[in-house]
């Protein structure tokens, strides 16, 4: 449980870090995509329903393994697509602004699938992601709802720093 809060932490803390340098704390919109989104999307929209069924029956070791996928496979994303050689070129900000959607749509998804292993943590990495109180599965509830994230919304370092 510390490995994953300390992974998903350096993840929200690099996301976080990113979109305030490049984009004054706002998260755009998500209309330039490229290679890898896809994966990206769909490893968080199986893990969701994975995590969905292992809760039921309350398996919460394999569901924060699912989780886990998730974190990770966002960490491989931003090896992939390079957000900080994207931020060096006008022309591929567009790009960048997408990357940092999916990033922040993937920490949003697995802040929500560990609402109910760890409420309050989860609650304050939505808030930081300008989310508020989108705490609960029926928020995103199915497959079809990655990338249902406001754009425009400010997202910021709490009282926390997730590190």
């Amino acid at each position: 449980n510390s490995e994953l809060a300390n992974v998903l932490g350096n993840l929200l803390n690099r996301t976080v870090s990113m979109a305030n340098k490049y984009f004054g704390g706002v998260i755009g919109s998500a209309d330039n995509g490229g290679e890898f989104d896809d994966d990206l999307k769909a490893v968080a929209t199986s893990a969701f329903e994975k995590v969905n069924e292992k809760m039921k029956t309350f398996h919460i070791a394999d569901s924060l393994d699912e989780i886990w996928k998730v974190v990770d496979r966002a960490n491989k994303y931003i090896d992939e697509t390079t957000p900080w050689i994207l931020g060096k070129d006008e022309a591929t900000k567009p790009r960048l602004e997408t990357v940092l959607y999916n990033l922040a749509e993937s920490i949003r998804w697995g802040a929500v699938m560990l609402a109910p292993i760890i409420p309050q943590t989860s609650a304050e990495i939505l808030e930081m992601l300008g989310c508020g109180t989108c705490v609960s599965f029926d928020e995103i509830g199915s497959s079809d709802r990655f990338g249902k994230r406001k754009t425009g919304s400010r997202i910021s370092f709490g009282q926390r720093d997730y590190r």
